[in-house]
């Protein structure tokens, strides 16, 4: 689908130029007005952008599907009334005179033809079109729906990048550099951007740092709550921890579990998958002997099943599960099955913030199946690009319930709610 923009000083002169170059067959999709040039969008220009599309192509196949549809449907024979019943020679009968009609009664001799009758369609007596009722029609307009929604998802995505910053007042440009400098996403930055009320901000963006900076974390704290929902609160059961190779699960189970026994006084039991890796069974159990918990080994859905029944006494149940690639479909379809075992437990996916954005959105796409409710976030310490939380609270539309920020059993580790997390991303890691 070719989108082109076209520019011109006014619309008039705009669509002089779309007639030049499309002629009749043009489709407008999108205009826009903005100012070229000048200051913070002072002393500019104005300039008249329209986005405009070619459509006679899309008619033309179009008009050919329709075409296909009607000769692969049956056609009705044509409609052909019923001869006169002919007399024999002996009919006593008079001859049979047709009764005229209203209008032929008034109509003077040989000037009134009665109109032909259409044939009947095929749809008649079915109560519906033959559009809703043909599965080919019925594609076809599934299909031009399709166009049309991929049109305009492109129309505003390059909108969005010809955009620019949000110029116009100091305090979104500051806001604006601050959030794009940590990392923040072009769309997510502008979505925070978007929730600010101008008519309250100082038209010389007299503000302090400290005071800007309150201000822009609590929309991205809005931002987060708006992304994530209801932040869960920690009530035990069975906790698995799953996510890509590397990231510190098996890490994060020992502070997650240090945690529950000594500052919140809870009966802590840990489960591992993880029987890909002998050195991770070995950290784990390493971590077990150190907190003083039970350890479990599982190989298989069935004994998952039965070993969380029989830590049932347990008021928490930790399990970590073997690193698997988002690409590997097989090794996720597996872990799936665990998960499917004990339906009852609450899912965490763990991603390492040393990822960039589009790595977390592609794992949180990948480990959707295994059905997460939260994300614990790692390796915050070690991130250059805070700003990339954002991201996966867009694509994962859920809490981040943990953030670890060091390698320290169980100091390293905090839980989180909306505010605290927006600080944390200001702050810079």
């Amino acid at each position: 689908m070719n989108l082109r923009r076209i520019e011109a000083s006014s619309y008039r002169e705009a669509l002089a130029k779309v007639r030049a170059v499309y002629g009749e067959d043009a489709l407008i999709v999108g205009t826009r007005t903005l100012q070229r040039g000048g200051v913070l969008g002072l002393g500019g220009r104005q300039v008249v952008e329209v986005y405009v599309t070619d459509t006679k192509k899309r008619a033309e196949r179009l008009q050919a599907a329709r075409a296909e549809v009607r000769a692969e449907k049956p056609q009705a024979p044509p409609f052909t009334p019923p001869e006169p019943p002919r007399e024999s020679p002996g009919d006593p009968r008079p001859p049979v005179t047709p009764f005229p009609s209203v209008r032929e009664a008034h109509e003077p001799p040989g000037t009134y033809a009665p109109p032909a009758r259409p044939a009947p369609s095929p749809s008649v007596g079915r109560g519906v079109g033959r559009g809703a009722s043909d599965p080919a029609v019925g594609a076809r307009l599934k299909e031009i729906n399709e166009a049309l929604e991929e049109l305009r998802g492109e129309v505003q995505r390059l909108l969005r990048r010809t955009e620019g910053p949000p110029w116009g007042h100091p305090v979104l440009e500051e806001c604006y550099s601050i959030l794009r400098n940590l990392d923040v996403e072009e769309e997510i930055a502008r979505d925070i951007l978007s929730g600010f009320d101008r008519s309250v901000l100082p038209s010389d963006g007299s503000f302090g740092n400290g005071a800007l900076k309150g201000l822009l974390s609590g929309h991205i704290a809005r931002f987060i709550t708006n992304a994530a929902g209801t932040w869960p609160v920690s009530t035990g059961g069975v906790e698995v921890l799953v996510g890509p190779t590397g990231v510190g699960k098996t890490t994060s189970i020992a502070k997650l579990a240090a945690r529950d026994r000594y500052q919140c006084g809870r009966k802590v039991a840990l489960v591992t998958l993880d029987t890909f890796r002998i050195a991770a069974v070995d950290q784990l159990r390493k971590y077990a002997d150190i907190i003083g918990l039970e350890l479990r080994v599982v190989t298989d859905p069935g004994t998952f099943r039965r070993t969380v029944e029989e830590l049932s006494s347990c008021d928490v149940i930790f399990v970590d599960s073997a690193g698997r690639s988002p690409a590997d479909e097989m090794r996720v379809g597996e872990l799936e099955s665990f998960v499917k075992a004990v339906p009852e437990a609450r899912v965490s996916l763990v991603l390492s913030l040393t990822a960039g954005a589009r790595t977390l959105r592609q794992a949180v796409e990948r480990f959707r199946r295994v059905g997460f409710s939260n994300l614990i976030l790692t390796k915050l310490d070690e991130t250059q690009s805070p700003g990339v939380i954002l991201s996966a609270v867009a694509e994962a539309r859920c809490p981040v319930t943990f953030v670890t920020n060091g390698q320290n059993v169980p100091d390293d580790l905090e839980a989180m709610d909306p505010q605290r997390l927006a600080d944390l991303i200001l702050k810079g890691g």
